[in-house]
């Protein structure tokens, strides 16, 4: 009887646990890395307890990742254990250490040199006995000298010493190497240790996102830019402006006002090969001033973001920093019969153009 009952419990608790497993929410996201500041190297963030690995660039928007798991993705920076160094580098610091000792002491006693000479030299040319103040700089001179030839005698010693250590484990080093490689592979199997660098929250609808990572001095930050479909396609330019106040982009008559923080998507008619070019103009003392040229290569299959940063506060030049993510290249298209280009040509003439600008 009480077998059966223990039975029963066990029953209703894994009937419990599995029901609540079933419920555990999960979320999704298809997202890109891009980072603000210099590269940041061996990344990597957690999925289902499983390390991903990913490298973040400053000029190149990554290629995408899909997430599924916890509502916020942890990003961790990989952390690879420096071994303890062996005794021959000890040896080899230490030898550079009194090295550098003896030297500072012979720099110091060859200067106090140099200035005895100097003055004998300079009384000897006079030919007369040296004076009161003479004699006390000279005194003083010859002490000093005297006590850093006494250090550098010892530090001679300790070079010596160093040497000889050095080599002993120089003698040594073939055998150290042998055991370093056996450790290494006793230890190949053990997992890579990691620490938090950054983390973001997954809103519940999930979505398409381009995660910037920013070093600051508190840490690193994650700014998501919404990368749903359609809003930043090939072909278009996503200015953001951080330059701290107002701006117009004006790309001939297109004229397109940025408050500071501000962004847009722009997708200009410029055919896929030739120049954008335009013009930023800053809002400073309410006046606008020309504070960039912008001439960029369009490129039908590349898609830029470009933050607009300042040179300097209360000036109206302006920077640019720029990052890419090129498309695939599209097939060539197949040969058609003439007949049927007629008629797709004239289909063609009926329909709105397709790339209308927009921001």
């Amino acid at each position: 009887m009480f077998n059966r009952i223990c039975l029963l419990f066990t029953l209703i608790f894994a009937s419990a646990y599995a029901e609540n497993k079933e419920k555990e929410v999960r979320f999704k996201a298809n997202f890109k890395v891009l980072s603000f500041n210099p590269d940041i190297q061996d990344l990597g963030y957690l999925e289902e307890k499983e390390l991903r690995f990913v490298n973040i660039n400053q000029d190149i928007i990554s290629s995408d990742f899909l997430y599924f798991g916890k509502p916020e993705i942890e990003f961790l920076k990989i952390v690879t254990p420096k071994p303890p160094p062996s005794e021959l580098e000890l040896s080899v610091e230490t030898r550079r250490d009194a090295e550098k000792k003896l030297e500072q002491i012979s720099d110091q006693y060859n200067k106090l040199n140099f200035q005895l000479r100097k003055i004998n030299e300079s009384i000897g040319n006079q030919e007369r006995q040296p004076n009161s103040s003479e004699s006390l700089i000279i005194n003083e001179i010859n002490n000093s000298m005297q006590l850093l030839a006494e250090k550098m005698s010892k530090a001679e010693i300790e070079l010596a010493n160093a040497h000889g250590n050095y080599l002993r484990n120089l003698e040594k080093a073939p055998q150290i190497e042998t055991n370093k490689k056996k450790d290494n592979l006793k230890n190949e199997n053990i997992p890579p240790q990691y620490e938090p660098l950054a983390k973001f929250t997954i809103p519940a609808s999930g979505g398409n996102y381009i995660l910037i990572f920013n070093k600051t001095p508190n840490g690193v930050t994650i700014s998501p830019l919404n990368d749903a479909p359609g809003i930043f396609p090939f072909g278009s330019y996503q200015f953001i402006n951080l330059s701290g106040t107002t701006v117009e982009l004006r790309f001939g008559s297109k004229v397109i006002p940025l408050s500071p923080n501000g962004r847009t998507v722009f997708k200009p008619e410029t055919a896929n090969g030739e120049y954008l070019e335009g013009e930023f103009w800053t809002k400073v003392d309410d006046e606008f001033k020309l504070g960039y040229k912008f001439r960029n290569l369009h490129i039908s299959r590349i898609r830029t973001l470009a933050f607009i940063m300042p040179t300097a506060p209360g000036q109206s030049a302006l920077n640019l920093k720029i990052a890419e993510e090129r498309g695939q290249i599209e097939p060539p298209a197949p040969t058609e019969n003439p007949k049927d280009k007629g008629k797709k040509n004239k289909e063609a003439e009926k329909k709105e153009p397709e790339n209308r600008p927009f921001g």
